[in-house]
């Protein structure tokens, strides 16, 4: 589970969305932080009014590029006061400074799923020089010195206050790491940029000196009491802290794990350190139980609290079900399901008495799910009790696992029956986070696990009494996909239109389409997450289109940071516009890609050159001025082959790519997909040989299966998707056999062809799902390579996304990434579905897939 996008689940019952600021004033997570009354800030200069941060600089004041800078940390319950300190003393002083915009900004900080490598983060000061930054946090720490704020982890703390030290970055600077991304960047002595790296600990540039001052307080740390235990492996990570696995004195076998202060508040205003001292008192009462761990000792380090439990033995649950679920496997049969089948019923007989069990004690667990189930040959046993609480006492707040926390009607034992249900039922469909969007689900997701897997009645009667759902009648249809005719498929083409139009929203500045996270991150128009992507997909009724395409040609022209990619900003803007006929903004657009600095810019398909110079390619057809331009892009990349193996990592002689680095959409095959068309434009055979070169690399971090099926390999999972993964590698594949004639990519094809044809798939969308399958399978029909069985495969593959399609306001949906929320966006969410289907069913050629899968060589 991506924690980025737990964050985004709270605006918003149905779509991710980041929580606006309204104006109620008896509403905290909405409150406003002002800097203080005292100071007249009429001629201090603001920084600009995007992101979560508020600037302030003095009149006339100029900032260094870099220095020592002070970072504040806070609670909600202190900020205001804080900040009223703070920004008095700065503005008195004239020292430049920001802070976090409201207490939204300032929860997500500190929440559990915020970066662990800038939370706590609430104002940062910018003295003028190490000189200047003594005097400050000297001062300021007198005024401050007893205010609570959590620990800033990349940070030196200032004795034992709120405040903390960091060398890095003043002013916005960037430049490009080992795989040509834009990060933010210091200068080095020589005038030359490298990486701002910001870690979960305090570190310097080699190059820069270490004030003395600063040296000094990281003597204050070094010489505090030393940690009792050995620490042998970081096993999770997250803002709430660490857990970890340790050795005492004896060589026992130990797992420690961290509360750090005044972080993560849960439902019910509890920090980390508070659930770490409610798990040691409840597996203390528990110290009987076979299924629960021994809590050996509870502990506390500057204001961090540790829980020492035995080590269970084993594995995770999802682990276990990743390891063994035999419908993710091409080569499945009814004997594999039927040995799964035995192994699960097993498993969830155990829970069941587990979870009884603690009942019987007393104890209600109220956060269970497949993470916090350890699965050993000996049996299994539960842990992570931070959440747990009497039966007899007042049930907290629910703040469980997304897919698995019970509806705020259930609570207490009820809440833990329904979470238990939630367990079972998906060790036999792992699609729960789709229940809180749609009740509906639950009956449909038992009837295809009994069919796939002949689960006994009273197995699921007791799933159905767990979710607390009744079963079916039977004249009722809970199938609502269906695909199986042209007729049926029209249907459904419909409901997906229905569903992306009744999303959305005019009255928003943002976004128009609710779609994946990145579109608050980036922008709301790109192709992959944004509006542009919703017009390629669909027809929009006359009048709609007006509307969103003047809506994106405004968001375009006055984004102050402006992303230039096809699937990300303007070259993606320019496709769509010139696709709808807009053709003079296209050309005002491509004009601005003339002055794009290329250097700025990685070498992806996705948002960078590669996918840019698919662009030029088609636009200098007929725009000359195009030309110099796509040279330039063609010698940058040209330039650049040598560096295309930098996501390829070794261990023991096995090559593997760095997660989301390989592929089509960031790896080297979406390179070759561009000097492809560059071949099939220009007919250079250097073109070819490169496009080859790239593809080549891809394959070498593939991995063949035991099941027979070909997926690009990362460091500890493998991939078939079409983002980044070997479904991906094989459209670009598909490209390249039309003008290359070797056994070996057509071996590849085969084995890619049995990676898609893969029974489950956990996500629906294009890029990181199903969709992505049905495109490549759609392609592959088309061409030479197409097994005899593809187009059984692919109709299969229409079918089953139904297992992921929800019913919501009159309209058919999908869910997005990580399933929390429905997508109507073209990466993730319905627009993708829908243009894939309209693609693989030979529909209008706007509406094919965007650049790559055109039959006819040209820009669909």
């Amino acid at each position: 589970m991506d924690l980025r996008y737990v964050a985004f689940t709270r605006a918003d019952s149905h779509f991710y969305d980041r929580i606006r600021t309204v104006t109620r004033p008896d509403a905290p997570t909405d409150q406003h932080f002002k800097p203080a009354k005292s100071v007249d800030w009429s001629l201090w200069r603001r920084g600009p009014q995007s992101g979560p941060w508020n600037y302030f600089q003095p009149p006339d004041s100029v900032l260094p590029e870099q220095g020592w800078k002070i970072h504040c940390s806070a609670t909600q319950a202190n900020a205001q006061e804080l900040l009223d300190t703070v920004s008095a003393y700065c503005g008195h002083n004239l020292v430049p400074f920001k802070f976090l915009r409201t207490a939204a900004d300032l929860m997500f900080s500190n929440s559990k799923q915020a970066n662990r490598t800038s939370s706590g983060k609430f104002i940062t000061i910018y003295p003028a020089d190490s000189v200047a930054t003594q005097r400050v946090i000297t001062e300021l720490d007198e005024l401050v010195t007893a205010a609570d704020g959590p620990y800033i982890l990349s940070d030196v703390r200032w004795n034992r206050g709120p405040l903390y030290l960091r060398y890095g970055a003043y002013l916005p600077m960037h430049t490009n790491d080992s795989f040509g991304d834009r990060v933010p960047a210091i200068r080095r002595p020589d005038g030359s940029l490298e990486p701002d790296l910001r870690g979960t600990s305090f570190r310097t540039p080699d190059w820069a000196q270490i004030p003395d001052f600063v040296r000094a307080q990281q003597d204050k740390l070094k010489s505090r009491d030393a940690f009792p235990y050995s620490i042998t492996e970081a096993l999770h990570f997250s803002n709430s802290g660490g857990i970890y696995s340790a050795l005492d004195d004896a060589g026992i076998n130990l797992v420690i794990k961290e509360g750090r202060p005044f972080t993560a508040p849960d439902a019910n205003g509890r920090y980390a350190i508070d659930r770490i001292r409610n798990e040691y008192d409840t597996l203390t009462h528990l110290a009987d139980n076979p299924y629960s761990p021994s809590a050996l000792n509870l502990f506390e380090r500057e204001g961090h609290h540790f829980l020492v439990t035995e080590r269970a033995p084993g594995a995770p649950l999802n682990q276990e079900i990743a390891l063994r679920y035999p419908l993710i496997r091409a080569d499945q049969t009814l004997s594999s399901r039927t040995e799964y089948r035995t192994w699960a019923l097993g498993i969830a007989q155990q829970l069941t008495t587990a979870v009884e069990s603690f009942h019987n004690a007393g104890i209600v667990h109220a956060d269970l799910h497949p993470g916090n189930v350890m699965c050993s040959p000996s049996g299994i046993r539960i842990i992570d009790f931070e959440m747990a609480h009497n039966i007899d006492e007042q049930p907290p707040r629910s703040t469980g696992a997304p897919g698995y926390t019970a509806p705020q009607q259930l609570t207490g034992i009820e809440a833990d029956r329904y979470s238990l249900g939630c367990i079972e039922l998906g060790l036999f469909v792992p699609l729960t986070t789709l229940l809180p969007l749609d009740r509906n689900k639950i009956p449909e997701l038992i009837g295809y696990a009994v069919s796939r897997f002949d689960l006994p009645r009273a197995f699921c009667a007791s799933l159905y009494s767990m979710l607390d759902a009744q079963p079916p009648e039977p004249e009722d249809h809970p199938h609502r996909w269906d695909t199986s005719s042209r007729e049926t498929l029209q249907r459904m083409d419909a409901r997906l239109r229905c569903g992306i139009l009744t999303t959305l929203d005019l009255s928003r500045a943002d976004r128009l389409f609710p779609g994946d996270i990145a579109q608050f991150e980036v922008n709301g128009y790109g192709i992959a997450h944004g509006s542009c992507g919703n017009l390629l997909a669909d027809d929009l009724p006359t009048d709609t289109l007006e509307t969103v395409l003047e809506w994106t040609e405004h968001q375009v022209d006055s984004d102050t940071q402006p992303r230039f990619g096809f699937f990300d900003g303007l070259a993606g803007a320019v496709h769509t516009f010139r696709q709808l006929g807009r053709h003079s903004t296209a050309d005002r657009w491509v004009e601005t890609l003339r002055g794009v600095p290329l250097d700025a810019l990685d070498s992806s398909l996705f948002g960078g050159l590669s996918g840019i110079g698919c662009l030029l390619l088609e636009e200098s057809e007929s725009c000359p001025a195009a030309s110099s331009t796509l040279a330039l892009v063609t010698e940058t990349l040209r330039d650049r082959l040598p560096a295309a193996r930098a996501h390829v990592r070794f261990t023991d002689g096995t090559s593997w790519a760095t997660t989301g680095r390989g592929g089509l959409m960031r790896g080297p095959s979406g390179q070759a997909l561009f000097w492809t068309r560059h071949y099939e434009r220009t007919g250079d055979p250097r073109s070819l040989e490169h496009a080859r070169q790239l593809v080549d690399i891809d394959l070498s971090v593939m991995r063949m299966c035991p099941d027979g099926s070909m997926q690009l390999r990362e460091e500890r999972r493998t991939m078939p998707y079409l983002g980044s993964g070997s479904v991906g590698v094989g459209l670009a594949l598909l490209q390249l056999v039309r003008h290359v004639d070797e056994p070996r990519y057509a071996s590849a094809l085969l084995a890619i062809a049995r990676a898609a044809a893969v029974e489950f798939t956990a996500q629906a969308g294009l890029l990181n799902g199903r969709a992505g399958l049905i495109l490549f399978l759609g392609e592959l029909s088309k061409s030479p390579y197409a097994g005899a069985d593809c187009e059984q495969t692919l109709a299969q593959q229409f079918q089953l996304l139904g297992l992921h399609s929800l019913n919501h306001a009159g309209g058919l949906h999908f869910p997005g990434e990580q399933n929390l929320r429905l997508s109507t966006d073209w990466a993730t969410g319905s627009a993708g579905i829908l243009a894939s289907l309209r693609h693989t069913g030979s529909a209008t050629a706007r509406q094919s897939f965007p650049l790559m899968c055109a039959s006819n060589c040209h820009i669909a």
